[in-house]
């Protein structure tokens, strides 16, 4: 499985059979200008501009609160 972070520019061409999750499920960060989506196998065109991640480096990613992922648990009914 591979992780990428995505602008929020480009919600409108992913194509959400290729990726897993939806449009409706998918994690964005803090700032809403950002947003993860996931993949096996190839990486899709679509994706080229992005890095992917893995999963340890993702976890790094999102639970480090700097990097504007992470949400401590008495907030989370504020930004959900």
């Amino acid at each position: 499985m591979k992780y990428y972070i995505v602008d929020i520019s480009d919600l409108n061409n992913i194509v959400w059979d290729q990726v897993r999750g939806t449009k409706d499920t998918i994690r964005y960060n803090v700032a809403k200008d950002k947003f993860l989506v996931k993949h096996e196998g190839n990486k899709p065109t679509f994706l080229n501009s992005y890095s992917s991640y893995t999963a340890e480096e993702m976890a790094t990613i999102l639970n480090t609160e700097s990097n504007g992922w992470f949400v401590r648990s008495e907030d989370w009914q504020y930004w959900n």
